[in-house]
């Protein structure tokens, strides 16, 4: 018999048991077993279902099962009832901000910060709010305090790497990741930034290992799964790419640029209806983004609508003269009109500055991408 086996027993001949039951379900929590901390609960007496530290474990329990509203709501209860401690403010700033609501996790968060010393939880979560919130200066002031208070500490070194990556300090931020999965091959931060630095250099083998770990172990990331489906498209395995890239969709549906990957991945895959649908989520989150339009026109020029393909080219190069989509919807207008030569001339420098594709003849690519993309 394991030992939470063991003390599972104990809990069940002494279902008032508290404490016992607190330490219980902090060992479930702590193997990654949440579901199983939940289901002790219908082991205890009413009372000790009521007692705020089994309350407070529950809420912990509900928060690793992505479940931050019922994890909130225990939380404020607790508050209400008279529990007043940092962890109980750090859970409700941190389901807050699971759920999305910044403002009311920076506010949930500030009794957390004021102790002496602040909790180190607290300064992390103060650093990520920042983050999302575009003040990466303060962010990274946060977090070098939290680290001049714990020296060495994985995530906190993770999450500084990010925001040195996010502030273009490509070097340091590199320096930072790899100190920090040298000890935490897992840690969030450092695998996106690890990821994202193997990406742009284009060492997709070293990208797809990396962010494929970082997503295994934190599978609700939406920018590791990002990261991860972009890897793939760059060494071409476009199903995986799509497959995963559906799920970082999922988890940062306002992200534009998730979306434009996930259409091109429908696209290359000839399923054009679903490529419709990806660019039309796109454009609800920004009318005037020019790469959507673009990604329209090359919709209208594969289903042979010219008048329609031109004149989303013209509004997609308007709003960004430099846009790849444009090119390539300009170039299948230009071959389905018999004049390949020139079709090849306007591809051939978006094709250059593509990673993987600088060898790609291409006349070659925009032959199959026409007839993978015209097959439904």
């Amino acid at each position: 018999m394991s030992g939470l086996e063991q003390l599972e027993s104990f809990l069940r001949k002494d279902p008032s048991n508290a404490v016992l039951a607190c330490d219980l379900m902090g060992q479930w929590l702590a193997a990654g077993r949440a579901e199983h901390a939940i289901e002790m609960l219908d082991l205890l007496s009413p009372g000790a279902r009521r007692d705020h530290g089994v309350r407070f474990y529950e809420a912990r329990a509900r928060l690793q099962s992505d479940d931050a509203p019922a994890a909130a709501d225990i939380l404020r209860e607790l508050l209400a009832d008279g529990a007043d401690a940092p962890a109980i403010h750090h859970d409700l700033a941190y389901a807050e901000f699971a759920q999305g609501h910044l403002e009311a996790a920076s506010e949930a968060l500030q009794p957390a910060l004021h102790g002496h010393p602040p909790l180190l939880d607290a300064q992390r979560l103060q650093a990520r709010l920042l983050h999302w919130q575009g003040r990466l200066d303060e962010a990274l002031r946060t977090i070098d305090e939290a680290l001049a208070g714990h020296p060495g500490d994985d995530e906190a070194t993770g999450i500084r790497a990010l925001l040195l990556l996010d502030l273009n300090r490509f070097d340091e931020a590199g320096r930072a990741a790899l100190a920090a999965l040298s000890r935490d091959p897992t840690q969030l931060e450092a695998g996106i930034t690890a990821g994202t630095l193997a990406l742009w250099h284009q060492r997709v083998n070293e990208a797809v290992a990396v962010f494929g770990r970082t997503a295994n172990r934190h599978p609700q990331a939406g920018r590791a799964l990002a990261g991860l489906g972009q890897a793939h498209m760059l060494g071409g395995n476009i199903p995986e790419a799509r497959r995963v890239l559906e799920h970082a969709t999922a988890r940062m549906p306002n992200h534009i640029g998730t979306w434009h990957a996930l259409a091109w991945c429908q696209l290359l895959l000839g399923d054009l209806a679903s490529a419709q649908v990806s660019y039309e989520l796109a454009f609800a989150l920004d009318r005037g983004f020019g790469e959507t339009h673009g990604g329209f026109a090359v919709l209208h020029a594969l289903r042979g609508n010219v008048t329609e393909a031109e004149a989303a080219i013209v509004r997609a190069r308007r709003l960004d003269p430099n846009g790849r989509s444009a090119v390539y919807a300009q170039a299948l207008l230009v071959l389905a009109d018999g004049r390949d030569d020139e079709a090849a001339a306007l591809v051939a420098p978006v094709l250059a500055q593509t990673p993987a594709s600088q060898a790609t003849d291409p006349l070659e690519f925009l032959r199959r991408l026409r007839a993978q993309m015209t097959r439904t």
